[in-house]
């Protein structure tokens, strides 16, 4: 990449990175409604640029209308059915810490999203099979890692009520550091040593080089925040702390690994289609799916990972 190109790229990143994150962190910091509306506004425009990936052949009307209903469904159901089964109506006394801290999508409501997809590729000739498939798998895939977002944010709240918000963020936004810092730094190395190319069909501009470097910075990013946090007083979680430093490995690994993931997956979609991005709601640098579609997967896979070492490990303790 020549230097001008590189050194203009790299302040756009920077100035678009700077904006998203002053939007995002009052609403990762108080939690509560902010983050919930936070959350609500990115998935509608998620579900958006979802939608209008078929540029030649829009999805029908009510399709379109019938996924932004069940993909806000899928997302918050869990705090409506966690909080009435702890409290009932009682629903002065609910609380997104109570609704939020699992992952889980309701059978029933899976079945009808699925069920009436496929009806309606049976009977609408503008919406075949394949669209009904690929909306099953994506909408599935947003609506999880939405869900997830919320759970890093909540659960301290649910396990760690005493603390503050500052506190209970900092889950959340070592994800955060971890995925972005995949980015920051496998676009730096790339960008200066890259020369093997990882998967020319999916992205051109990807090399191993830029992947190792990723890895690196980001594992030395979230994990050294993790240790600092647990140095001064204020884990990440009770059970990610330097005595369980097997854990906090584990997922500072995890994390690049499958943000590189998300990346291609999305990265892909956009090459089935033939577009470059999602939309142009931020640019040259895309829209929304285009600039958190590694964060998603971050969030789907660590919240998964931290259930597991939750229900599995640690409550059998």
């Amino acid at each position: 990449m020549e230097m001008k190109a590189f050194q203009r790229s790299t302040l756009n990143r920077l100035i678009v990175g700077l904006v998203l994150f002053f939007v995002a962190f009052p609403a990762i910091l108080f939690g509560d409604w902010w983050i919930v509306l936070f959350a609500a506004g990115g998935l509608i425009f998620a579900i958006k640029e979802l939608l209008q990936i078929r540029i030649e052949r829009p999805f029908p009307l009510p399709i379109r209308w019938f996924v932004y209903g069940m993909s806000f469904s899928l997302v918050f159901w869990i705090f409506l059915y966690n909080n009435f089964q702890q409290l009932g109506f009682n629903v002065t006394e609910w609380g997104f810490d109570v609704g939020m801290e699992k992952l889980e999508l309701p059978t029933i409501f899976l079945t009808v999203f699925a069920g009436t997809l496929f009806f309606s590729s049976i009977t609408d000739v503008r919406f075949k099979v394949q669209d009904a498939t690929f909306l099953i798998a994506l909408v599935l895939l947003i609506t999880l890692s939405f869900q997830g977002f919320l759970y890093l944010r909540f659960f301290p709240n649910f396990l760690m009520a005493s603390r503050d918000n500052l506190a209970n963020s900092l889950l959340l936004i070592y994800v955060g550091i971890g995925t972005f810092m995949t980015d920051i730094g496998a676009y730096f190395v790339g960008s200066l040593l890259g020369r093997n190319k990882m998967n020319v069909r999916v992205s051109k501009n990807k090399t191993w080089e830029g992947f190792y470097g990723g890895v690196i910075i980001s594992f030395l990013s979230s994990f050294g925040f993790a240790v600092v946090m647990d140095a001064i007083g204020t884990p990440l979680l009770s059970f990610l702390t330097m005595q369980e430093w097997y854990f906090l490995v584990l997922l500072s690994l995890i994390i690049p690994l499958v943000s590189t993931l998300g990346d291609f997956i999305f990265s892909i979609i956009k090459r089935e289609f033939g577009i470059k991005h999602f939309s142009t709601l931020l640019g040259e640098h895309g829209g929304i799916l285009d600039r958190i579609d590694s964060f998603m997967m971050a969030c789907l896979v660590s919240s998964l990972v931290l259930t597991v070492i939750y229900d599995w490990v640690i409550a059998l303790q």
